[in-house]
């Protein structure tokens, strides 16, 4: 067959060039040993997202290819005030973590506590594919919170630092019946609530859904106690027959996540001022 006779004559044909051809020695390099005088490769580097970047969108998983900043200074919806970093030898992302660290850090980014402003985090993490390559990162994303009648507020510029500057930041003034939706004013028009303030509740959401569906006496107390501090009293008990309150829950998702706070809101039913209360003491609260 055509295959050993190409065999035999290759065979043949190394035979007569090894006799023929004198030996060569070795060529060493170095100390002979070639696997030890190699530098050592980087370690590869994954992209991940820059902080003080604006978006259109939120993605609780962050791809490469949907990153799309855009310019802060044109309408955008949200902002990266931080990108953070879990320890190499996590398994799985630890979401609510993460979540207290942006909480933290939007506040310092910020200037003050952004539960006060018309504010809502999320914590971006990379892809699944991404996170078994090694990624590790975390992203802190800033965005306008919504709420029932209010309407969602477009960003121009950072909020770097814009917890006074920016007015549009703040929740303000507005005229809340008592059965209906709540109407967003200016504080120099007739209206009977404003914006007072959060304190903190840390109970399991299914607890506190209840307890809002109950009108549960707690969420009064503890909102006359913000308010009292918002309008300049030390004791709140002497609020108790000029003012009420009105509140409101964030979502079971957010609550979940870490953001166990109730938003409050000084009402005075139907009576109206035309003026922000805040630091105005108890005489400016109008009179039965």
């Amino acid at each position: 067959m055509r295959i050993g006779l190409a065999f035999t004559m290759a065979v043949a044909a190394l035979l007569t060039l090894a006799a023929c051809t004198q030996a060569t020695p070795p060529i060493t390099i170095g100390d002979g040993r070639l696997t030890n005088q190699w530098p050592a490769l980087p370690e590869p580097v994954s992209w991940r997202p820059a902080a003080g970047t604006c978006h259109q969108s939120f993605l609780a998983n962050l791809h490469r290819t949907a990153y799309e900043p855009v310019d802060c200074a044109a309408q955008h919806q949200y902002e990266t005030v931080h990108v953070g970093d879990f320890v190499p030898e996590v398994k799985e992302p630890a979401h609510q973590q993460a979540w207290a660290d942006c909480d933290a850090k939007t506040a310092a980014f910020l200037g003050g506590q952004w539960r006060d402003r018309q504010i809502w985090i999320g914590v971006s993490l990379p892809s699944p594919e991404a996170w078994s390559g090694g990624a590790r990162w975390y992203a802190c994303q800033a965005g306008a919170a919504s709420w029932v009648g209010h309407p969602k507020i477009t960003f121009v510029g950072s909020i770097r630092q814009g917890f006074d500057s920016l007015p549009n930041l703040r929740w303000g003034c507005g005229q809340q019946p008592e059965h209906g939706e709540y109407q967003p004013l200016e504080c120099d028009q007739p209206h009977n609530s404003e914006f007072a303030g959060t304190f903190p509740l840390d109970v399991p959401f299914a607890e506190v859904e209840a307890k809002y569906a109950d009108n549960d006496p707690l969420f009064h107390q503890g909102c006359l106690k913000v308010i009292a501090k918002f309008i300049g009293v030390r004791d709140e008990q002497a609020l108790a027959s000029r003012t009420g309150s009105s509140y409101w829950l964030p979502d079971e998702s957010d609550w979940t996540a870490g953001d166990r706070s109730v938003r409050c809101h000084l009402w005075t039913g139907s009576r109206q001022v035309t003026r922000s209360l805040e630091g105005a003491g108890a005489a400016a609260l109008p009179t039965r």
